[in-house]
């Protein structure tokens, strides 16, 4: 897709978007039939022209046209991307699809216990589980990375409850790709 496609898969859906870089900070056009632009949406964007562009940028794909997204908003390369470069002080440290560098890290626990006296005994048994501290999330709530799979809800819970730790939530989850990045770069895992 060259620059000018782009500005009017934009104006066709009505959404303002300020590109950051021109074509020529680029090196120039792209060459023609290349089908290939590097292009970010930004922040610029409030949530439905957001999803409009995503929307405009699925179609493309299923056109037959390469996109090269750029973006520092790993959500927005987890909705769009079918393969991922993650850069890290400009190097290439991992590459996959978003499925397989969520793997990598392993599936996430939650816990939200009733009281917060039971923190410190539900990051006992997240400990004992995980073979790693957990980290606290939010008021109540705790989170860890489980290594590989086979790991049973009603398990987690029946543990929980002889510790004598009172569970208003537990669920397992996928993990976002920044949490992926943070432990990719070795950086304490803080982002939900």
């Amino acid at each position: 897709m060259v620059g000018h496609e782009f500005d009017e898969v934009v104006a066709a859906r009505d959404v303002s978007v300020e590109r950051h870089r021109t074509r020529a900070d680029l090196g120039g056009d792209p060459p023609h039939g290349g089908g290939l632009q590097p292009f970010g949406v930004g922040d610029r964007l409030d949530p439905r022209g957001r999803g409009e562009i995503w929307d405009s940028v699925r179609e493309l794909v299923a056109e037959g046209t390469t996109v090269l997204l750029t973006t520092q908003y790993l959500d927005e390369a987890d909705h769009l991307a079918d393969d991922i470069a993650v850069i890290d002080h400009g190097r290439v440290i991992a590459t996959g699809t978003p499925d397989e560098l969520k793997s990598t890290i392993g599936d996430r626990l939650d816990v939200t216990v009733e009281d917060p006296t039971g923190l410190r005994p539900a990051a006992t048994v997240l400990n004992a589980l995980a073979g790693t501290e957990p980290s606290v999330e939010g008021a109540g709530q705790l989170s860890v990375a489980l290594p590989g799979g086979g790991f049973r809800l009603a398990d987690i819970v029946r543990e929980l409850d002889r510790a004598g730790v009172a569970a208003a939530d537990v669920r397992l989850r996928r993990p976002t790709l920044d949490e992926v990045f943070l432990r990719l770069t070795d950086r304490k895992e803080h982002v939900r």
